[in-house]
């Protein structure tokens, strides 16, 4: 198994909400903090992941999967 797949199946998940972002263009999000773990996918695209206390955005694109 992946360290992922690992993570995954030890979490005690209570509740999960599915959502689906679309956009074209410019724009931008920013999560407050959370206590939650929050799972993402680029189902197709490019765009640059910024976090707090990082130097660099990391670029993200079609098939790519982030945890925040």
């Amino acid at each position: 198994m992946d360290p992922l797949s690992d993570i995954l199946t030890n979490l005690a998940v209570s509740r999960a909400t599915p959502l689906r972002f679309e956009s074209t263009g410019p724009y931008a999000l920013r999560f407050g903090p959370y206590e939650h773990v929050k799972f993402g996918a680029v189902l197709s695209g490019r765009f640059n992941l910024r976090i707090d206390g990082q130097d660099e955005a990391i670029g993200l694109g079609a098939g790519d999967c982030y945890l925040l």
